[in-house]
């Protein structure tokens, strides 16, 4: 993942998958616990990393641990939403894409200024141009509608779940 200029291994270090940082972000679902997109024949997942955001992906079967599996993005999710529309099936050692923190980018309202926040520290915000952000995810809380968009505009065939499961 790019990092932006201003943060460094200092700044937003990756962690080990058993140290848990409290922020503002944090919401009640847990670090490695892995949930799996209801109502769909394919096997789409998502993973709580560290951050309390959501690694989202797919498998060709039902997952276990040792499972190979593809990695597709990581985002902030809404609580109610992933309890509402994925069952929790286990807690797995993190994937090597979620252990570390994220930094997103978001801008303030009513301005044009953006900045880079990390999820270890999300109170801490660094200011940067456009072409810092290039890739960058938006600091904002997807509901399971918006993972679902995406994942189809990647060409994954969710046709057997419909906006009104959400």
């Amino acid at each position: 993942m790019m990092q932006p200029q201003g943060y460094t291994l200092e700044t937003c270090p990756a962690t080990s998958p058993n140290q848990q940082g409290a922020s503002m972000l944090d919401i009640a679902l847990n670090v490695g616990d892995i949930y799996k997109l209801k109502n769909v024949r394919k096997h789409i997942y998502l993973q709580i990393a560290n951050g309390r955001d959501a690694l989202v992906f797919s498998s060709g079967s039902e997952i276990t641990e040792s499972s190979s599996v593809d990695m597709m993005f990581r985002l902030p999710v809404v609580v109610q939403d992933i309890k509402k529309n994925w069952a929790r099936i286990g807690k797995f050692d993190l994937y090597p894409e979620a252990r570390g923190y994220s930094s997103y980018y978001e801008n303030d309202i009513g301005t044009s200024k953006q900045y880079v926040t990390c999820l270890e520290d999300p109170d801490r915000r660094i200011e940067v141009d456009e072409t810092e952000i290039q890739g960058m995810e938006k600091l904002a809380f997807h509901s399971t509608i918006h993972i679902v968009k995406r994942l189809k505009k990647l060409g994954f065939d969710l046709e057997d779940w419909n906006d009104s499961n959400a």
